[in-house]
């Protein structure tokens, strides 16, 4: 990656990982508008986080392990721990102990499958990005998955 960095002139604020790291950012801060503004939604009080376990839940064949969770979204342990017990109380996971657990390790279901499909699909036609930068979003993606498999 020579070719797009070089030490007299990288700029951190404007280098691939920063602006992803943005990107992410605005997305979760719409997220959580979107959220709160769905009257159908807003009376479960999620945040973006909480409902990004809530999909990953959702879109798992069968139960996923805390760990697991943890590693595919980039969670540290304690705030899973943190989020996971919030769902819970509020009947959208369950967590059970399975007969296949290492040290405590715990396994998350969803709480009401239906209730919650019928949640992530109230999510489906949003838009988090306006709808006029998808195109430069795809071809953005395009040129970062080129330069990463270089």
């Amino acid at each position: 990656m020579g070719d797009i960095y070089d030490s007299t002139s990288y700029q951190p604020r404007k280098s691939v990982g920063y602006l992803l790291s943005r990107v992410r950012v605005e997305m979760l801060t719409a997220l959580d508008r979107e959220l709160e503004a769905d009257r159908r939604l807003a009376p479960l009080e999620l945040s973006a986080a909480q409902f990004i376990i809530i999909a990953n839940l959702a879109g798992a064949e069968g139960p996923v392990s805390a760990s697991d969770l943890c590693k595919g979204i980039s969670y540290d342990a304690g705030a899973m721990t943190r989020m996971l017990d919030r769902l819970e109380s509020k009947g959208l996971i369950r967590r059970h102990r399975s007969a296949h657990e290492h040290l405590g390790e715990l396994y998350l279901v969803l709480g009401e499958p239906a209730k919650a499909e019928q949640q992530l699909a109230t999510l489906e036609d949003i838009c988090l990005i306006p709808c006029a930068e998808t195109d430069d979003l795809k071809r953005a993606i395009a040129v970062y998955n080129t330069l990463a498999a270089r």
